[in-house]
């Protein structure tokens, strides 16, 4: 190093500290502050509680399936979901690529339709009719127009497992019972709501919100991956973090900032909710089709033997531990709509 360099090192040392001052983080809303994602978090998993941030934990949500509401036309098998609170209908629809879309909305009957971004698409997806279709007792298996993507909805407790070409378990939709969403609705006085369910507050902004609180999420796990990456645009680090108990979850909110932290899930200018799992010749992509403000946990961690242990080690006849990669998406508005990529590969 020459003499006329030799400050360089000392000045980044300095200058390092004095930029992550410059952020002014009362300006970045945390999970705690947005109602939305403080009460999507606190929904514990299905197979047993975790830790988050001392929260009171609400029990799964309970979605059933009912089998008297099946019906299926070409490229869209239809049903209905409901638990104690609510109803809303499924779509199941083959496209082509190996892809699959599983949309979750209110029903017909609700009091005004939910935006989907659909001008964000280059092209409208192209539909491919299933090959076969069965509607069993407990569970219907739908099978791909080209034979390479299976899908498996169970009715009790609701839960949706896509298969890749060689049947192979590799993603599920609701495994921890964490779907959730709030249906439109007016405003009935005398009725306790949870808090910011009609108006929330952050800083000088005041979001009335005319049919209240309209929030939807849902959890979704890749089978037999440890990884993922994805979530654009973070400052962090490619493969994506354990958020769960330990940090805020990513936050995808688009965002024209020039002052941000390292190693933080804030959210920066990008906002792209698509997520790849990846492990040796092996590859599975979901695109949570949502423009709203959206938070995702994600965790890599090992199956338990709890309540749903039996279920999954049934559909891979397996009897050890099966790692998985979840991530809980959550969004402000919109609908569950994701696009699976099943792979194998990511051409």
């Amino acid at each position: 190093m020459t003499a006329g360099s030799s400050w360089i090192v000392p000045f980044i040392l300095l200058a390092s500290p004095l930029a992550v001052e410059m952020v002014k983080r009362e300006e970045f809303k945390t999970c705690e502050q947005s109602a939305f994602c403080k009460q999507h978090r606190t929904i514990s998993v299905r197979r047993g509680s975790q830790n988050h941030h001392n929260w009171s934990l609400q029990e799964p949500t309970g979605y059933e399936l009912l089998a008297n509401t099946i019906s299926h036309q070409g490229a869209v098998w239809t049903a209905s979901l409901q638990n104690s609170q609510n109803t809303l209908k499924l779509n199941v629809i083959g496209l082509t690529d190996s892809t699959v879309r599983i949309q979750i909305d209110e029903p017909e009957t609700a009091i005004r339709k939910r935006y989907v971004p659909n001008p964000s698409l280059v092209a409208v997806p192209e539909e491919l009719a299933f090959s076969s279709v069965d509607n069993g007792a407990q569970e219907a298996k739908i099978v791909g127009g080209n034979n390479k993507v299976k899908v498996v909805v169970t009715y009790k407790p609701f839960l949706v497992s896509i298969f890749n070409e060689f049947d192979e378990l590799v993603a599920q939709v609701n495994r921890d019972g964490k779907l959730k969403v709030e249906e439109f609705r007016t405003k009935e006085e005398g009725k306790e709501y949870p808090e910011g369910f009609w108006e929330e507050r952050f800083k000088s902004f005041t979001d009335h919100k005319q049919h209240g609180s309209s929030s939807v999420g849902v959890d979704i796990s890749f089978v037999n991956f440890k990884t993922a990456y994805g979530l654009p645009e973070h400052a962090d680090a490619f493969a994506l973090r354990n958020t769960v108990g330990n940090t805020d979850p990513y936050r995808l909110y688009n965002l024209d900032v020039f002052e941000y932290e390292l190693n933080n899930p804030m959210a920066l200018y990008v906002s792209i909710p698509y997520i790849l799992a990846h492990r040796a010749n092996r590859s599975v992509g979901a695109l949570w089709f949502n423009a709203a403000e959206t938070w995702v946990d994600t965790q890599s961690s090992v199956t338990s033997k709890g309540l749903f242990g039996k279920m999954l080690d049934k559909v891979t006849g397996s009897s050890d531990n099966v790692p998985h990669f979840d991530a809980h998406f959550m969004s402000e508005s919109g609908l569950v709509d994701i696009f699976f990529f099943v792979g194998p590969t990511v051409k």
